[in-house]
């Protein structure tokens, strides 16, 4: 056999993209409120298989083919999945005590997307603007933004 034939690989790709793209996307519309909450048992072993496995596979098929940046981003968006079908999966089962991740409500934790944030653009924003990301929900019950 030549080399020519030795080193013709299909492109992973396709593979890689569809196994992140279906994972994602069924898991958006579950988040959005589309489709039933109580359709995520459904995503679990779509993450396993098609998001996790599919992605790890195809990962190493660009690595096969020379593409660092495939490799890396394929591999990881695989064992991403992979963390999350197992988080949810054990924190559900409660081998994982979740309790202590939930976020804090406290004004610290509000970050930078909090409505003082506006402070540091103060050019790209007025400053009642960031009242949907902060963590009241809307103007009217925000007591944060009378403190900007």
């Amino acid at each position: 056999m030549s080399d020519q034939q030795n080193s013709a690989f299909a492109n992973p790709a396709p593979l890689g993209l569809i196994g992140f793209g279906l994972t994602t996307v069924i898991l958006s519309l579950i988040n959005a409120g589309v489709l039933p909450k109580g359709g995520e048992p459904v995503v679990l072993p779509l993450a396993f298989a098609f998001g996790g496995l599919i992605q790890m596979m195809a990962g190493l098929m660009e690595f096969r083919t020379g593409n660092t940046f495939g490799t890396v981003v394929f591999l990881s968006y695989g064992a991403f999945w992979w963390w999350f079908a197992l988080l949810v999966l054990l924190g559900g089962h409660g081998v994982l005590d979740l309790s202590l991740a939930a976020p804090s409500r406290s004004r610290s934790s509000a970050g930078a997307f909090s409505p003082c944030a506006c402070g540091l653009l103060p050019s790209a924003c007025p400053r009642r603007s960031f009242w949907y990301f902060s963590p009241c929900g809307s103007p009217s019950s925000c007591s944060a933004l009378a403190t900007c």
